[in-house]
């Protein structure tokens, strides 16, 4: 099974660990494939140094990996300071989110609002109409004294009428 990490794949074990770092790209030498990638990496740096003193080689080894630390650092605060614009952005996206949904919540309530009171107005048209033609019927009703007399008369007749009464034949004939 082949495993990728810095370097170009490698062999890895029944348990997922590499057996040995022998099989690694020495990317420092070129040579020395059957030896540990440390030792392949610090012998190519000694063979790198120039023929000076081993406190200047410590100084330069120092000095660089200091600079790597500070670039490291540097990385990070950079990062930090990504993810803090992500985050206001994020949090402006909601904000404006939040008023764009209380717009469109106003908007609703004045439309609905609106509507009700359309439906209201038309309601009490209609109401007034009803009651305007319930008032008309009312009025068609009043009975008076003259309509009593006349509707008695009428009764009489049709009762005499029915009967064969005192006027003579069924028929209403006198």
């Amino acid at each position: 099974m082949l495993a990728s990490g810095f370097g170009a794949p490698r062999r890895v074990g029944r348990r997922g660990a590499p057996p040995l770092l022998l099989t690694a790209v020495n990317r420092c030498t070129g040579s020395g494939r059957n030896m540990p990638l440390s030792d392949r990496c610090i012998g190519a740096r000694r063979e790198a140094m120039p023929a000076s003193t081993t406190a200047d080689a410590r100084w330069s080894d120092a000095a660089t990996v200091e600079a790597a630390i500070a670039s490291v650092l540097e990385a990070e605060r950079a990062a930090g300071a990504a993810v803090e614009d992500c985050a206001a952005q994020a949090q402006s996206r909601v904000q404006q989110a939040r008023e764009r949904a209380h717009a469109i919540a106003e908007r609703a309530a004045q439309r609905t609002a609106r509507v009700r009171r359309i439906c209201a107005a038309r309601l009490e048209v209609r109401l007034a109409a009803l009651e305007r033609e319930r008032r008309a019927l009312d009025r068609g009703t009043d009975v008076g004294a003259a309509d009593l007399q006349r509707l008695q008369a009428a009764i009489d007749a049709l009762a005499d009428a029915l009967a064969g009464g005192a006027h003579g034949a069924p028929g209403g004939a006198p």
